[in-house]
């Protein structure tokens, strides 16, 4: 089948941009749109973690968050693949954040990386793929990093 709409859930981290790139490259092939999701999983923020306290750690997550949003619109730009939705979407967890933003933007794909190793950001683990699989009636496809 082939992809009419992508969700890409980009973790924003600074070695996905050959996962951006993956995205436009698989856009490009089929025709398929894109829709750029940023998850924060929105959990509460203990005070004295590190010194600083939970709201000012939410005000430095978002505003991480939000360069990296324009980082990517950037590069998908500068690939010809400008993505139709662009979001930030908060919730419990990333498969879920993820499942409810394909319904909401009607997508038929959700993009994602997997994690390296266990301990690496920057990806699902495979029991968070396997969560997400489940009661999907869209395909969820691993992008890999070369």
């Amino acid at each position: 089948m082939t992809p009419r709409h992508i969700l890409l859930c980009h973790l924003g981290s600074g070695d996905n941009e050959q996962l951006l790139r993956r995205a436009a490259e698989l856009c490009a092939r089929s025709g398929a749109d894109l829709t750029l999701v940023l998850p924060v999983v929105d959990g509460a923020m203990p005070d004295g973690c590190c010194g600083i306290d939970g709201e000012h750690w939410r005000r430095l997550t978002d505003e991480d968050t939000r360069d990296a949003a324009h980082r990517a619109v950037r590069l998908l730009d500068a690939l010809g693949c400008p993505a139709r939705n662009i979001a930030i979407e908060a919730g419990p967890s990333l498969p879920e954040i993820a499942a409810r933003a394909a319904e909401r933007y009607d997508c038929d794909v959700i993009a994602i990386a997997r994690k390296r190793a266990p301990w690496s950001s920057g990806g699902l683990s495979g029991r968070q793929l396997d969560k997400l699989r489940r009661g999907q009636s869209r395909s969820v496809l691993e992008l890999t990093r070369t």
